[in-house]
């Protein structure tokens, strides 16, 4: 830490001060730092990296167990399993299963429901970045390599059907039929 702030101030001083080269200004710094203060700051960095580590791990444990809620094969199952001990402790089994079962549905509804909310989201992005592409259409400048892009992009996600579709039309004029649009 304490050469990462020597660093910096070393890298200010080296700036030049003056275009005269008949003045030549140089300096350097060292910054001391208490024993106390070096071990207080590791400790803080440390318990930073700590509760970072912990924090990226319980969402890794979040994403597994969503995961696993909506794995169609394995989730109901999880989900019994998880709570056998009061499906199946004293009263009637049959009610407390669908209990159980009931509860299931709910949870993985709801994160059925949030997992829309993110599509909702990234199909946003994509009608955005269309939009762009759009705009490169009708800027002059941009039209003939956006018009390559398209191309490109539409052999790769549709061979078959885009180079039948646009077989008919001469290269030129493709390109003309988008300006115009």
């Amino acid at each position: 830490m304490a050469e990462t702030a020597e660093t910096a101030v070393n890298r200010v001083l080296s700036e030049e001060v003056r275009d005269d080269e008949r003045l030549r200004v140089t300096g350097r710094c060292t910054v001391v730092v208490g024993e106390d203060t070096l071990l207080a700051a590791r400790r803080r960095s440390e318990a930073a990296e700590r509760h970072r580590v912990e924090g990226a791990a319980h969402v890794a444990r979040l994403e597994v167990l969503r995961d696993l809620l909506l794995d169609g094969g394995l989730g109901l199952v999880w989900w019994i399993d998880r709570y056998a001990d009061l499906q199946f402790s004293a009263g009637d089994p049959k009610a407390k299963t669908e209990s159980v079962i009931g509860a299931f549905q709910l949870v993985t509804d709801a994160l059925h429901a949030d997992a829309a909310l993110g599509r909702h989201d990234e199909n946003a992005l994509l009608r955005a970045r269309v939009e762009e592409l759009l705009g490169a259409f009708h800027d002059p400048s941009t039209r003939s390599r956006a018009m390559d892009l398209l191309e490109t992009v539409l052999d790769l996600l549709a061979p078959a059907s885009a180079a039948s579709e646009r077989a008919d039309l001469p290269r030129r004029s493709r390109v003309d039929v988008l300006s115009e649009g």
